[in-house]
């Protein structure tokens, strides 16, 4: 019992010695920590230093910043300043440019000024020695134009023309009879210059026999230019007969393509005399200011097809016959020219003139062209291998005709080389 009690003694001096280890040991502890600690002057003294560093820093970006504004003030001025050139160099390149306008539009009025047409010389009437030479040459001349209405007729407009324009330059057309001169200006027609020449030769008031014999032989285009010339808007309506002439060409065109049993070749020229009444047409339209009262939209879109189909034939043509041997061209150009009978020649003064090489404002109404025009009461026509066909024109092309009843003689019968039928009949010539 007795050791019992002693073993227990022992047990709690050891525990108690352990416990004491451990505070002393825990105290010194605290004690190595109180002599680590950062004092507080150590903290004020860091923070003291980095405020001084801020503060250099600040003042070091501000006075970069007062520089930067100098800089930028500087290179604005310079910016204005060169502005400033810029726009003193703009207004005397203007000046320049307006100065080179006004030289150019005074040499221009000067040249209008100075220029007189052929046609429009005035002359001295009296019978001086050049009229009188003039008038011999046009009496030569004349007999020589006696098969102008032949079906030579187009290949001798030329000459035709310079027989007129002799007579209106020397002011000897009164020598002439007018129904003769009538047929030669038929001839002519189709030239730009045709309706002034007429002016001056003093046909002026045979132009409304002459607008109806156009008319009733398919060449309503050429017309339609004599009718703004002499005023005859009121009596000759000019979008109608441009309608006309459309609408006549298509029944001609579908009346031939029909018989042509789908030959490519047949096509290939329906499309091109299409072609170029279109352009003859729009041409007329914009002339005239014709717009208001006749819509292009449908003619330029109708247009744009043939020329991508006649783009698209080139194209295949090419592939087609690049291996053909080429034909040898003609030096002037392919155009062979009117040759007369054996003896035939020109008047002596006009010997010299130059060759003709073509002849302009022409308009192609002879041939048949695949017009696909709907028409009232009439059924549609159905192309039979061509896709660029597919457009319709606006049909508001009827005509009334009453107003046209005069018509060529039978003088005038071999004038009419369009090939076209026109869509009324002819009646004397008045």
């Amino acid at each position: 019992m007795a050791g019992i009690e002693q073993c227990e003694a022992n047990d709690s001096a050891y525990s108690l010695i352990e416990q004491l280890y451990k505070a002393v040991h825990e105290l010194e502890a605290f004690k190595d920590a109180s002599e680590n600690k950062v004092h507080w002057t150590e903290i004020e003294q860091y923070f003291r230093n980095l405020e001084v560093t801020l503060k250099k820093k600040s003042e070091e970006l501000v006075a970069k910043e007062k520089e930067y504004e100098v800089k930028e003030a500087e290179t604005l001025a310079l910016i204005v300043e060169k502005e400033a050139v810029v726009a003193t160099k703009e207004q005397d390149y203007l000046d320049r440019v307006q100065e080179l306008k006004d030289a150019a539009v005074a040499a221009i009025a000067e040249a209008c000024a100075n220029f007189r047409p052929t046609t429009a010389e005035s002359l001295d009437t009296a019978e001086n020695g050049d009229t009188k030479l003039a008038k011999a040459i046009a009496d030569e001349w004349k007999p020589k134009l006696s098969n102008a209405g032949s079906g030579a007729a187009i290949d001798n407009s030329l000459e035709a023309e310079a027989f007129l324009q002799l007579l209106a330059t020397f002011r000897i057309a009164s020598e002439f009879d007018e129904e003769q001169l009538c047929k030669l200006v038929f001839v002519v027609a189709h030239r730009r210059q045709a309706p002034e020449l007429c002016r001056s030769i003093g046909l002026t008031p045979k132009m409304p026999g002459l607008v109806e014999l156009l008319i009733n032989s398919g060449r309503q285009v050429d017309a339609v230019r004599f009718i703004h010339t002499f005023q005859l808007t009121e009596k000759f309506p000019p979008v109608p007969l441009l309608k006309m002439y459309l609408k006549d060409l298509r029944r001609n065109s579908q009346g031939k393509g029909g018989n042509s049993r789908g030959a490519a070749g047949s096509q290939d020229d329906i499309n091109a005399r299409e072609l170029a009444a279109l352009k003859a047409v729009i041409r007329c339209v914009q002339d005239y200011g014709l717009e208001a009262d006749y819509s292009l939209d449908p003619l330029q879109k109708r247009l744009a097809q043939l020329e991508k189909a006649k783009a698209d034939n080139k194209k295949r043509g090419g592939d087609s016959g690049k291996h053909h041997p080429r034909k040898k061209s003609r030096p002037n150009g392919g155009f062979r020219g009117y040759r007369g009978p054996p003896g035939r020649q020109a008047p002596l003064v006009y010997n010299q003139r130059a060759a003709f090489t073509g002849m302009p404002e022409r308009y192609t109404h002879a041939g048949p062209n695949p017009y696909n025009y709907q028409i009232p009461n009439q059924p549609a026509y159905v192309p039979q291998a061509n896709d660029q066909r597919l457009y319709y024109y606006s049909q508001d092309d009827k005509v009334a005709t009453s107003s046209y009843n005069a018509a060529a003689t039978s003088n005038y019968g071999s004038y009419s080389g369009s090939g076209l039928q026109p869509s009324h009949s002819q009646q004397p010539f008045l």
